[in-house]
C-alpha cells in the first residue's frame, strides 16, 4: 500500500514537471516569436523612418531649388532696378497769363505810368489808378483815339486854339522831361514812380478804383461839382464825363 502511494506521487510529480516544461517551452516560443515580430517592426519602423527621412531631404531639396529660384529672381530684378534709369520728377510749371484789356507796348506802358506820377504823384494808390482808368476808358470808347499814345497826346481845337487833352503832354513839356528820366528818381519820387507803374499794369488788366467808368478828371473844386453832379471825388481829383 506504501509503495503504490509513493508509486502515484511519483508519477504526479512526473506529469506536473512535465507540464511546467512544456508551460516554459512555449513561453520561450511565444516570447522569441514575440521578439522577432517586435524586431521585424523595428525594422520596418527604421525603414520607414529611413524612408522619410529621404523624403524629407528630397522636399528640403526642392525647398531649397525653390529659395535659389527666388533669391536669383529677386538678384535679378534688384538689378533691373538699378540698371533702370531714374526718372527725374519735372515740376510743371504753369505761368497764368492775365488777362489785359489793352496789350500796350514797352513805351506805352512808360508813358502811362508817367501820366500817372506827374497827375497823381502825391495821391494813394487808388488816386493814381483811377487816372490810368481814365486813360484806358478812353482808349476803349469809340469816342477816342484807340491807342494809349494818341488818347495822351490828342490834341482839340478850340475857338481856333490847339489844345492837348492832357496839358504835360504838349511839346518840351513834363510828359517829355518824366519820360527821359523814368526810372531814374530818388527818395519819395522813386516810391511815387514805383507805384505808378503798378497802377498802370493793374489798368491794363482791367483793375478799376471807380464804379463807374469815367473819361475826364480835374482838380476838385466846388464849381466842378455843381455843373457835373453825377462825377465822384477821389483825393484831390474830381471824376466825371460830359
Amino acid at each position: 500500500m506504501g509503495k503504490k502511494i509513493l508509486l502515484f506521487c511519483c508519477m504526479l510529480l512526473a506529469g506536473v514537471m512535465f507540464t511546467a516544461g512544456t508551460y516554459t517551452a512555449k513561453a520561450n516560443e511565444t516570447e522569441a516569436a514575440t521578439s522577432a515580430a517586435v524586431e521585424v517592426l523595428e525594422n520596418e519602423e527604421v525603414e520607414k523612418i529611413s524612408e522619410e527621412a529621404v523624403s524629407g531631404s528630397a522636399v528640403e531639396a526642392v525647398t531649397t531649388e525653390e529659395t535659389d529660384v527666388t533669391a536669383t529672381a529677386e538678384e535679378e530684378e534688384a538689378e533691373a532696378v538699378e540698371e533702370k534709369p531714374k526718372k527725374v520728377k519735372k515740376t510743371k510749371k504753369t505761368v497764368k497769363e492775365k488777362k489785359l484789356i489793352y496789350n500796350a507796348t514797352d513805351e506805352e506802358l512808360k508813358m502811362l505810368a508817367c501820366v500817372i506820377f506827374l497827375e497823381a504823384g502825391n495821391q494813394s494808390y487808388e488816386g493814381k489808378l483811377a487816372v490810368g482808368n481814365v486813360v484806358l476808358n478812353r482808349v476803349l470808347s469809340n469816342k477816342f483815339p484807340n491807342t494809349i499814345k494818341s488818347v495822351i497826346y490828342q490834341k482839340v481845337v478850340s475857338r481856333g486854339v490847339t489844345y492837348y487833352q492832357f496839358s504835360l503832354c504838349k511839346p518840351g513839356g513834363r510828359l517829355d522831361q518824366a519820360m527821359k528820366v523814368f526810372g531814374k528818381r530818388t527818395g519819395w519820387a522813386k516810391t511815387a514812380e514805383e507805384e505808378a507803374v503798378k497802377a498802370a499794369k493793374a489798368a491794363l488788366e482791367g483793375k478799376e478804383a471807380l464804379a463807374k467808368k469815367y473819361h475826364f478828371f480835374m482838380v476838385y473844386n466846388s464849381s466842378i461839382k455843381a455843373r457835373k453832379p453825377d462825377g465822384v471825388k477821389l483825393g484831390d481829383h474830381y471824376f466825371y464825363n460830359y
